[in-house]
């Protein structure tokens, strides 16, 4: 920084760009946003004479907008990189063009995004080996997103073995992470739990911290998941740390949705509400579409369950919308689920309706989870129409779903609604006397869990 700080004031121009886009590396390394640019912007100022440099810090100050969210900016610098690169040098222009995909990607143009990935891939050379890793990496992720976790998962794999064949450990550690997210909604949590600390212990070995504080949440998710609530928030609590410390406005986003999920379980919902407002802000400030959407799922939901169910129905609507929109086919599952909830909570019959479509969906997507929490909704919907039989061939094909899973949540959920839909059954149907025995079993799980708004649902 001293040297930078006196070839900036100084004659010689190639050796202040050199030490200002030193110094703005480890100002972006270590998060000092406000500092990293300034020395990426001295580096522009200085670098007319010299190209490459000039593309390099052009890059630089958009990879530091498109982290604090600013990602119109990011868009612009990514754009001056670009032009000077087009003419000399095919590989790093593919590479800023596909920063400006995931930009895209972040405000929610799935499509757009993924035609800008298959273009980057298409001019990449053959040998480009570590920047087309990359590109399947940010393929994988739309991919899984849209519903297409077997793809993503091939893909992921391809990429993972390409990285590790070329010793490029940044790529392997986000291949392992992204693996991590899908295997955890396969319902795999032993297996995505694996997959994740791997990415960690590889983060940590790099010292990137931003990659580190993603695995911590996302393995806070799977903590959740597998009814470990301690371990869960002491996860998120290091995640969101880290964020704020760097400026993570995306990051934050995530971490505090997580904590207000972990209220909402707990039926603490005035708090859920805040977090949830909080995604909403933070989201809509960086112009986060995924984030936003997905605080509405939340709010809605906290709505219905506070018993404001007509507000909470139009936003999880606008959030299904939302995500539509933006191919985030994978979420709208649970929003349909949530949806459901609210439509019975009116007494709707639009709740078999959302119910059947998140059947529909789920079992199109294949991930043995989600068509779990899809039939659960199904059974709950069939049950307001009071249509016990359906109720209960769905909530026992969503049983024996949850069965292969870790996740007890879930199951105490499904649980409690199959032994409400046993208790409705004829005299003469043995199952009946199965009722109290599985009302007993979610009730202990429900008071592991510390699952507050459950108990309260859960019919004596």
């Amino acid at each position: 920084d001293t040297l930078a700080f006196h070839y900036r004031r100084g004659d010689d121009d190639p050796k202040a760009v050199r030490w200002l886009a030193r110094a703005g590396h480890r100002a972006q390394r270590l998060y000092a946003n406000p500092e990293a640019l300034d020395y990426f912007r001295g580096a522009i100022e200085r670098s007319t004479a010299d190209p490459a440099a000039r593309a390099d810090a052009y890059e630089a100050v958009g990879d530091v907008h498109r982290v604090t969210g600013r990602y119109d900016e990011a868009l612009v610098a990514y754009g001056e990189a670009m032009a000077i690169h087009a003419a000399s040098d095919v590989v790093a222009h593919a590479r800023v063009q596909r920063k400006t995909g995931l930009v895209q990607q972040l405000r929610g143009k799935a499509n757009e995004a993924l035609a800008t990935f298959d273009d980057v891939l298409a001019r990449l050379p053959p040998d480009a080996t570590s920047e087309r890793v990359r590109v399947r990496l940010n393929t994988a992720d739309l991919q899984f997103r849209n519903g297409k976790a077997d793809v993503a998962i091939a893909q992921l794999r391809e990429a993972l073995a390409d990285a590790e064949r070329i010793d490029d450990s940044d790529a392997m550690a986000e291949a392992l992470k992204q693996l991590g997210t899908i295997y955890g909604y396969k319902g795999e949590l032993g297996q995505a739990l694996a997959y994740q600390e791997r990415s960690l212990q590889a983060y940590v070995r790099l010292g990137d911290v931003l990659g580190e504080a993603n695995v911590h949440n996302n393995i806070g998710r799977t903590e959740r998941r597998r009814s470990r609530l301690a371990a869960a928030l002491t996860a998120y609590d290091e995640a969101l740390a880290i964020r704020q410390r760097i400026g993570d406005q995306l990051g934050r986003v995530h971490s505090h949705g997580n904590i207000a999920e972990i209220h909402f379980l707990r039926g603490e919902l005035a708090e859920a509400e805040y977090h949830y407002n909080a995604v909403m802000e933070l989201a809509t400030s960086i112009g986060y579409a995924f984030g936003a959407s997905a605080g509405l799922v939340g709010l809605g939901a906290t709505k219905v369950a506070r018993g404001d169910a007509n507000a909470g129905i139009a936003q999880l609507r606008q959030a299904i919308t939302e995500f539509e929109r933006a191919g985030q086919r994978t979420y709208i599952v649970e929003a349909l689920r949530d949806l459901t909830d609210g439509y019975i909570a009116t007494g709707s019959s639009l709740a078999l309706a959302a119910a059947e479509r998140g059947v529909a969906l789920a079992r199109e997507l294949a991930l043995p989870e989600l068509i779990a929490i899809a039939l659960q909704a199904l059974g709950s919907a069939r049950l307001a129409a009071r249509d016990t039989p359906g109720a209960v061939e769905a909530l026992e094909e969503a049983r024996g779903a949850l069965a292969r899973g870790e996740d007890r949540h879930e199951i105490g959920r499904t649980l409690g609604l199959l032994a409400r839909a046993y208790a409705r059954l004829p005299a003469t149907d043995e199952r009946r006397t199965q009722a109290g025995p599985l009302r007993d079993q979610a009730r202990v799980i429900f008071e592991e869990l510390g699952a507050a708004l459950d108990l309260r649902r859960l019919a004596p």
